[in-house]
């Protein structure tokens, strides 16, 4: 089974890849419409995700477990009202804690439905830069 779900996610190529995530947020964005909140937390974190080989994309960095191995670094952002994974952000494994943060959140502004009126964000300091603050003071 993990072997015909990796081989499709591979033969997407990345035109796919970028149209798999779009419906992704399309769907997320109709369950949070018909969930009726109108309030939300943004949770964002990023995960390490180490790998044997010579994966395209996966690089070395120091984390304190699996010193020296090859990962993958992607950002995590969850709706915290409905446990849900609204959005990730695939990175290669060197980079830094805050690299791409502003991007991914404005796709999720711009995914996100109408009825959501005030969105909340939680995230390690690490995340925070003037460029999130002024992005985070536009959206509602």
């Amino acid at each position: 089974m993990n072997l015909a779900i990796s081989t499709t996610l591979k033969n997407l190529g990345q035109n796919g890849a970028r149209k798999l995530k779009m419906f992704l947020l399309s769907r997320n964005a109709r369950w949070l419409q018909e969930s009726g909140l109108k309030s939300i937390t943004l949770d964002t974190d990023s995960t390490v995700k180490s790998v044997c080989g010579n994966q395209e994309g996966a690089e070395k960095r120091f984390y304190t477990t699996k010193k020296g191995a090859k990962s993958y670094h992607p950002l995590l952002v969850f709706v915290s009202e409905m446990k849900l994974l609204y959005h990730t952000w695939f990175r290669s494994g060197s980079a830094d804690i805050a690299n791409g943060i502003v991007e991914s959140l404005k796709e999720v502004q711009s995914s996100l439905p109408r009825n959501i009126r005030k969105v909340f964000f939680r995230a390690d300091s690490g995340f925070f830069s003037g460029e999130l603050f002024d992005l985070l003071e536009s959206f509602y």
